[in-house]
């Protein structure tokens, strides 16, 4: 019986380990330990590329990469919807999809952070400030955003003059799922919920379980149906 209670156990500890582990951001595209992608840009650590615990450049999310606002992107604006909706005319220093575009613009260098922290001996690591985001490690969006699905704009605002949007509740209830909740649509205060569609609408930047870091899998386009109606 004592056998039996043990091996339940270690096969429950493997299970919640396997549950873990597929939400996890390592060994993703995003975890530059090690080298992924065959780039070592100085850190074996996995999470300070993009957060830190201390003096961060932004409180939330503890950012610790210096968000390029002075560049100017162009936004998708072909829709007919989104010249009447509520939208955003660039990208401020606390919205969510510039700390996406901080790597994806192409410009800015992966190894480029506030507190690089320091080594098992004590010493500052140096950072590579040089590599930036290539078609081998994720795609290059650049600044030109014109042909790529739009953000920065009040999802409400646009649905509202759109039938074929679905209702933001819909939306949220089909995006959170049992795994994966947390804000769907945000204000310009990055963490927080509002009325905005951004990139992390329908990316989730730790888990890869969908690729493309996708909310919620896509066959079927079941990503897109979330918020169309088709």
């Amino acid at each position: 019986m004592k056998r039996l209670i043990a091996l339940l156990a270690a096969v429950s500890l493997i299970a919640a380990a396997t549950y873990a582990i597929s939400g996890s951001i390592v060994g993703t595209p995003h975890d530059f330990s090690g080298g992924y992608g065959g780039t070592d840009l100085g850190s074996d650590q996995i999470c300070v590329y993009c957060h830190t615990p201390h003096n961060p450049v932004k409180a939330v999310p503890l950012w610790n990469r210096i968000n390029q606002s002075h560049y100017v992107f162009e936004f998708y604006k072909t829709s007919a919807t989104l010249t009447t909706a509520t939208k955003a005319s660039g990208f401020n220093s606390g919205s969510v999809s510039l700390f996406c575009m901080n790597c994806h613009d192409g410009q800015t260098a992966l190894g480029s952070i506030k507190n690089p922290g320091v080594d098992s001996n004590n010493n500052t690591i140096v950072m590579d400030t040089s590599t930036v985001i290539r078609s081998t490690y994720g795609d290059i969006l650049t600044t030109d955003l014109t042909n790529s699905h739009p953000v920065g704009f009040n999802y409400a605002s646009a649905a509202s003059q759109d039938a074929t949007l679905a209702a933001k509740a819909t939306v949220e209830s089909k995006l959170k799922t049992a795994n994966v909740g947390g804000v769907i649509f945000f204000n310009d205060d990055a963490n927080n919920t509002g009325d905005m569609m951004e990139c992390a609408s329908c990316h989730k930047v730790h888990d890869n379980e969908y690729t493309k870091f996708l909310r919620i899998s896509n066959v079927g386009s079941n990503l897109c149906f979330a918020c169309h109606i088709k």
